[in-house]
């Protein structure tokens, strides 16, 4: 996320983060609560304008370079639900803690009946509970997962599961 934010910096001084996901990669599975590609999506409020941005740590990725890659730019409406900036301050909690807690409410379940699910982790900002939240997502997309386990990135405190 350091690598992202920083670049996003150079785009729009005031960049906030609204989003981070993880993909599922041959070489990542995202069972460790690691993965090897990340993409986050910024907004500007004072630009109006929001941008994707996609950190790649290894070679098994086509279409995509080892690196930070911008996306193309959109405009921001700081009234959509759906892209509600955080501050950096509140996300305390790694996608390795999430997954422990995940794991403990129904995730090694998931795992025990088909090893091959792959992990991904969704980090927004939630109305209800009012935080900032993992989304451990146990399958390849949050259509079509297995389960999908809410953890507070503040605290780390499991909060709910939501299929």
């Amino acid at each position: 996320m350091q690598r992202l934010y920083v670049t996003a910096h150079a785009w729009a001084q005031d960049a906030q983060p609204f989003r981070l996901q993880s993909q599922s990669t041959p070489d990542s599975n995202g069972h460790d609560g690691k993965s090897a590609v990340w993409r986050a999506s910024f907004a500007s409020p004072a630009g109006h304008g929001v941008r994707p941005y996609t950190w790649v740590g290894t070679d098994a990725v086509e279409g995509f370079a080892r690196g930070v890659t911008p996306g193309p730019e959109d405009s921001y409406s700081p009234t959509n639900a759906t892209t509600q900036i955080f501050d950096m301050v509140y996300l305390k909690v790694d996608t390795d803690q999430a997954l422990k807690v995940a794991q403990e409410h129904g995730g090694d379940k998931v795992l025990e009946k088909a090893a091959d699910t792959p992990v991904i982790y969704i980090l927004d900002w939630s109305k209800s509970p009012l935080a900032l939240v993992w989304h451990v997502v146990y399958g390849a997309s949050r259509d079509d997962a297995k389960l999908v386990v809410d953890v507070n990135a503040g605290s780390g405190d499991f909060i709910r599961v939501e299929k």
